[in-house]
């Protein structure tokens, strides 16, 4: 791993087990990331394949996020359907890597349409620890 990156609404915080890359991000003043809460969405930047292990606990699923106004880097403990989509309320788009192109959401039919137009990937479902942003 080189860097974990997540966004906490306003800024970007980063942590890296590597000593020079963080004496880097110390320099130009980006915060320090120390911890990952429940719901928070997280990026990691690594060399290759690797399995990693984040702990254990209980799922949890959408019931569980708060979402700030623009974007939100989100992560849940459970598979999510366009049902739990849904239950968001007021958002505009939801966002996903799915490692090769960008696949998008919204509760707007107008918006779907022009995602089928535009021949865009649209989401079916966001898998358990699969980070998504939601544009509320």
């Amino acid at each position: 791993i080189s860097t974990i990156w997540k966004w906490t609404g306003s800024n970007w915080q980063i942590w890296s087990p590597i000593s020079s890359v963080m004496n880097l991000i110390n320099s130009y003043g980006i915060q320090t990331m120390y911890k990952i809460y429940t719901s928070e969405g997280f990026w990691i930047n690594a060399s290759g394949a690797a399995s990693i292990s984040v702990g254990s606990g209980n799922e949890y699923g959408v019931e569980k996020i708060n979402l700030n106004s623009g974007w939100n880097l989100v992560g849940v403990g459970k598979d999510i359907t366009l049902t739990d989509l849904n239950n968001f309320g007021s958002i505009n788009t939801v966002w996903k890597w799915n490692g090769s192109s960008w696949q998008i959401w919204s509760p707007n039919s107008n918006i779907m349409n022009l995602i089928s137009q535009y021949k865009l990937q649209s989401i079916s479902t966001i898998e358990k620890g699969e980070g998504f942003w939601v544009n509320k």
